[in-house]
């Protein structure tokens, strides 16, 4: 789940909503989710001239999750 913060590492209140979204999501499916930090993810889409703006900041928040995990799994 791409949780947004402030520039400056600061909650606010889309943090603890897109937080409790994923303890829901866990919840209800009883399966491991994962909070990804998405700060600049819109704008980065859009600098790359994204049509579809969310839908491209969703694919860097997954990108970045990826990257991610693959460092911290040995191969």
């Amino acid at each position: 789940v791409g949780v947004p913060f402030h520039p400056d590492g600061a909650e606010h209140e889309n943090t603890r909503r897109a937080r409790r979204f994923a303890r829901q999501l866990h919840g209800r499916f009883g399966l491991p989710v994962h909070e990804v930090d998405e700060r600049y993810t819109t704008t980065e889409a859009l600098a790359a001239g994204a049509r579809d703006a969310d839908a491209a900041a969703a694919c860097l928040i997954l990108e970045q999750y990826l990257r991610e995990a693959t460092r911290e799994t040995p191969a």
